[in-house]
Parts: C-alpha cells; structure tokens; sequence
C-alpha cells in the first residue's frame, strides 16, 4: 500500500483531472484517508478548488469524510 501511495504522489501530485479534480480533491471525496495524509505530507495544494469552488475540505464534508 505504501509504494502505491508514493507512487500517486509522485506522478499525480500536481496533476488535475477533470478540469480541476487534483489527488488530493479525488482522495478527499473518496475518503481515502492514507492518501490524504501523504499528499498532504507531500505538499498538495490544499487551497486548490474545483470548479464550483469546492475545496478538498468541503468536498470531504460534503461527502462525509
């Protein structure tokens, strides 16, 4: 698992899908908590919004996370 998880930082770090879906955004409306950590521990973009302005945050919440 952790080689997978450093392996999405690497590649995907600063990489949007979808227009401005990042790992973090993805990881955060997945509830993928690991990930979310090292990204984080990484160094994503935390302030980084989607289109509508959603953050990660939000989008966490909002799929309760």
């Amino acid at each position: 698992m952790c080689i997978v998880i450093y392996i999405y930082i690497f590649i995907y770090l600063y990489y949007s899908v979808n227009g401005s879906w990042t790992p973090l955004y993805i990881s955060c409306m997945e509830g993928h908590h690991d990930v979310v950590s090292a990204l984080l521990q990484a160094g994503a973009d935390v302030k980084k919004c989607d289109d509508d302005l959603d953050s990660p945050l939000h989008i966490a919440c909002m799929c309760g996370h």
